[in-house]
């Protein structure tokens, strides 16, 4: 277990989230209200193995995140913008188009539904900063997404900013190589103008801004 110090924290937050009392928590995993009160107060930082998978399921999260530990989606951008390309042209068009509220809301399903061994909905409402009616709330098209909200979710899970906003994916970078090979390109073609040095850096600059 990574940091049982963080149990308590966590646990109490998702229970409150689930807008669970101890009573109905108790009621559903089988363990004495002062037991959880316990955990929740810090008074008991040991609970086993069995116990943490009772609570984590049903809070809806998993085990890990109540011992402090986040899913790692760094490489959920990739695999959701390969979802977007192998979706029909009807769907990825609708959703290219469609507010940013529905692009946070597929894009949070797909996580949920293709990664639940890293992050289940409520751990998105952690890390993401959010309550659970802000978030269910959103994902039910019911609020507008701020930018902040879309730069965190970009951020979390590595899906190119620009698609959140506009539904438009990043350009493809370029290289270094590629770079050098055009600005040379450049530079020989000025050359063969006769433009002088402190015009083709006005250029360069003008272009570059």
């Amino acid at each position: 277990m990574s940091d049982p110090g963080l149990l308590a924290q966590r646990l109490r937050w998702a229970r409150l989230e689930q807008g669970l009392t101890l009573q109905q928590l108790s009621e559903r995993t089988s363990r004495a209200v002062s037991y959880l009160s316990q955990l929740e107060h810090g008074v008991r930082t040991n609970p086993t193995k069995q116990t943490v998978d009772v609570l984590a399921e049903a809070l809806g999260v998993r085990s890990a995140f109540l011992f402090g530990e986040e899913g790692d989606l760094r490489q959920a951008g990739q695999r959701f913008m390969a979802h977007l390309r192998a979706m029909s042209p009807a769907e990825r068009e609708e959703l290219t188009y469609a507010p940013p509220e529905r692009r946070f809301q597929a894009v949070v399903q797909f996580l949920v539904a293709h990664l639940p061994e890293h992050v289940t909905h409520l751990e998105l409402n952690w890390q993401l900063g959010l309550s659970a009616r802000q978030y269910h709330d959103l994902l039910h098209l019911r609020h507008e997404v701020s930018h902040p909200l879309l730069e965190r979710l970009s951020n979390l899970a590595g899906i190119p900013l620009s698609f959140l906003v506009t539904g438009q994916p990043a350009p493809p970078s370029r290289s270094t190589a590629e770079l050098r090979a055009d600005y040379e390109a450049a530079i020989r073609a000025a050359i063969e103008r006769n433009v002088s040095p402190d015009r083709l850096l006005a250029l360069i600059q003008t272009a570059e801004t």
